[in-house]
């Protein structure tokens, strides 16, 4: 659910039942044969349930959420001693402009991406800007082999799954990153230790 709730948030449910839960409220569920919660904000009322999605994640959830799966609304949460109001999610207005901006990206990806990759692997001084911008790199343990994490400041620009053949680095970072100086893909389907 991150950023709307962080590690070490406390979340207080909403005492009885108000109102019905609609789109946009953030529910504690439990699914059948499980103790641990969820916490989930609901995309859509679908039959007798609901589908919900973390606010950090891009698809929603494989399963609906029935009635008495749910635990409670979260009302408020508790960060660094502040108590604070849920967010009800963006509007739908917000969430038309989102889609109209991925299909402007989608479409300028298409027509100016061969122009973009020339520029990524021909022209750029990658060599000089590299060592500029003090990339990091994390690497962490999967069960299928060795993620790869690239970092210029705090954001996230890059990474490498396990078993992938190439990096998978985001615009414009490509422009500045040289991957010949990255880890590469045999080194990331090894389990080995991490040294």
């Amino acid at each position: 659910m991150f950023p709307t709730l962080r590690q070490g948030d406390l979340v207080i449910l909403e005492a009885g039942r108000k109102r019905p839960i609609r789109r946009g409220d953030v529910i504690v569920y439990s699914r059948p044969g499980e103790t641990s919660h969820i916490v989930h904000r609901v995309e859509a009322a679908v039959g007798d349930g609901f589908l919900t999605r973390g606010d950090g994640s891009r698809a929603p959830d494989d399963w609906i959420v029935t009635r008495d799966q749910i635990r409670g609304r979260v009302g408020h949460i508790v960060r660094e001693k502040r108590l604070m109001r849920v967010p009800r999610g963006p509007s739908p207005a917000a969430l038309r402009l989102r889609q109209t901006l991925d299909e402007i990206d989608r479409k300028a990806k298409h027509c100016l991406g061969p122009i973009y990759q020339h520029f990524a692997r021909k022209v750029m001084p990658r060599r000089w800007l590299f060592p500029l911008m003090r990339p990091k790199l994390l690497c962490l343990r999967r069960p299928d082999g060795l993620e790869w994490k690239l970092f210029a400041g705090r954001r996230q620009i890059g990474f490498l799954p396990p078993g992938a053949g190439s990096w998978r680095i985001r615009r414009p970072y490509l422009l500045m990153i040289d991957e010949s100086a990255l880890p590469c893909a045999g080194i990331n389907r090894s389990a080995g230790p991490i040294r």
